[in-house]
């Protein structure tokens, strides 16, 4: 039987999310919440690494999750409103509540990253089209967002490559009617294949 051998990207890919995975770690030197196990949430959390283990169709966009974060952390974006370490981060995979909000299309939202200041990051990565932000999740966070008291303060959308134009309007509109910037999108951090 012949012996399969991956391809040096996949390689590649593996080590990077690895290793991002292993910089994860929070003050007590564990690795963060939501990574190896579930977030603390009333509501349940995803696992990281289950969901990249799985090998189905989302296993990449789960393992840009870590990666997209170390690259932030590691000064990767240039549209980055502000610096992060490791040290303003909550969890990862963390589901919030939002079934108080009126007009929002769903119970929960979940935030890939979650920050301790509030700020709700959602990955997003395609390998075969624009990262595919749709227009019911900015009006979503638009209300939750316009909501009080607010279940997050602010939303990034961190993308390995640019957003659909109308889409970006969108954001611009929400975050006119919102009276700030409070919806970003980061896509300069590169892509993960």
């Amino acid at each position: 039987m012949p012996i399969r051998t991956s391809p040096r990207g996949a390689c590649e890919r593996a080590a990077e999310y690895m290793k991002a995975v292993d910089h994860m770690r929070d003050g007590s030197n564990a690795v963060i919440s939501g990574l190896l196990d579930q977030a603390e949430s009333v509501l349940g959390s995803s696992v990281n690494m289950k969901r990249v283990g799985n090998l189905g169709a989302g296993s990449i966009a789960e393992g840009f999750e870590p990666v997209a974060m170390k690259r932030l952390i590691d000064g990767g974006s240039a549209k980055l409103p502000r610096s992060i370490t490791r040290a303003d981060i909550e969890a990862f995979g963390k589901k919030l509540d939002v079934s108080s909000v009126p007009g929002v299309s769903t119970a929960t939202i979940e935030a890939d990253c979650l920050l301790k200041d509030g700020t709700f990051l959602d990955m997003k990565h395609s390998r075969t089209a624009d990262p595919f932000v749709s227009a019911q999740q900015v009006e979503n966070l638009k209300k939750v967002l316009a909501f009080d008291p607010r279940p997050i303060q602010r939303a990034w959308f961190v993308t390995n490559g640019p957003v659909d134009p109308s889409v970006l309007e969108k954001i611009r509109q929400a975050n006119e009617f919102l009276g700030e910037d409070l919806i970003k999108v980061i896509d300069d951090i590169g892509d993960f294949q």
